[in-house]
């Protein structure tokens, strides 16, 4: 191999390295103050049940409902239109907030259900080719470095593939912002929180594929 092509995969590990330590500290920073909402309750008492069942009555989103034994997290499954919400007789800032994330996305696939679908198979490519790249990667350094070149390659790809995300979670923020504005009886100051607390629900989602493979490493069940 070439010293020019050595060159330019020293490079593109380099880009890839900063690109992994970035997603590291921004999902830190972001779980860190996400969990602080944890312990900030709705002043008007709303519990995530009655916000849900307001959102799901006056929006027309017929989904199935399910509760996760994480409090920081939810998901919405679209194949089997289910949303996997935390406790919902709770109060909390981040269970209304991740409650209106994840309805937002089942109001998504109900007008926008063929590109929902797609991003849904980006979205399931992307974490499979998160899991095969630190393979290769490893490979190339201990075994066959031409696999190297195949793991810049898959890096890259998921990159791609996380842009086709953005605009989805974007709207799906700004629908959830709408939803909590209408049925949450929240405060001026309990909607600018969540406001943030929905641009941070954004980047740790996007990590997921920059530095989601690292479960390999610590075996994170949150992955």
């Amino acid at each position: 191999m070439g010293v020019l092509t050595e060159h330019y995969i020293g490079i593109g590990l380099s880009v890839v390295g900063i690109i992994v330590v970035v997603s590291l500290i921004v999902r830190k920073a972001a779980d860190s103050y996400i969990r602080r909402f944890e312990r900030v309750f709705a002043n008007s008492g709303i519990i995530a049940r009655v916000f849900v069942d307001r959102v799901l009555e006056s929006e027309d989103i017929d989904i199935i409902l399910e509760e996760t034994e994480e409090r920081s997290k939810g998901e919405f499954l679209f194949k089997e239109s289910v949303v996997k919400l935390p406790e919902l007789e709770d109060s909390s800032l981040l269970t209304l907030g991740i409650s209106a994330h994840e309805l937002a996305h089942a109001s998504q696939a109900n007008s926008q259900k063929f590109l929902v679908a797609i991003t849904d198979i980006l979205d399931k490519l992307g974490v499979l080719l998160s899991y095969i790249f630190p393979v290769t990667l490893i490979i190339g350094f201990i075994l066959f470095f031409p696999f190297l070149q195949v793991a810049l390659i898959l890096y890259f790809l998921i990159l791609l593939l996380l842009l086709a995300k953005i605009p989805l979670e974007v709207d799906a923020s700004i629908k959830a912002l709408t939803y909590l504005e209408r049925y949450g009886e929240l405060t001026q100051v309990e909607l600018s929180r969540l406001k943030k607390l929905l641009v941070l629900a954004i980047l740790t989602r996007l990590t997921d594929l920059t530095a989601g493979f690292l479960v390999l490493v610590d075996l994170n069940k949150k992955r």
